[in-house]
């Protein structure tokens, strides 16, 4: 059992992107003086949300990322898994923070989500 040294170098960096998240939800929080909910306000529930989203997903890909890697899985299918997981995290707060449009990335990005495990 190797240890999973690729997972861990991708888990540092979505380590700051949580980091980022966690301290957008603080400012728009102090800004709009809500300790509590979201306040009614749009962006401080977008803001949330994708904090909320982040933490949900991430750490059981990571683990399940990290296993496939212990197991012996060839380096370049991690690193395929994990630059989708970081490419998929850094551009959700992007669509969570814009508007609907009609024609919207909302499947473009459920198929960021899903193709990650046809690896």
């Amino acid at each position: 059992m190797q240890i999973p040294s690729i997972t861990g170098f991708y888990l540092a960096l979505l380590g700051l992107i949580y980091a980022a998240l966690a301290l957008q939800v603080v400012r728009l929080r102090r800004g709009n003086r809500v300790s509590f909910g979201d306040g009614e306000n749009a962006r401080l529930r977008s803001a949330i949300r994708v904090h909320a989203n982040f933490i949900e997903y991430v750490p059981i890909i990571t683990l399940l990322v990290a296993v496939l890697e212990m197991s012996g899985s060839s380096p370049a299918r991690v690193h395929v898994l994990m630059a989708t997981l970081l490419v998929a995290r850094l551009l959700h707060p992007l669509g969570m923070y814009s508007r609907p449009a009609p024609g919207s990335s909302g499947p473009a990005g459920s198929a960021a989500y899903f193709s990650r495990w046809r690896c």
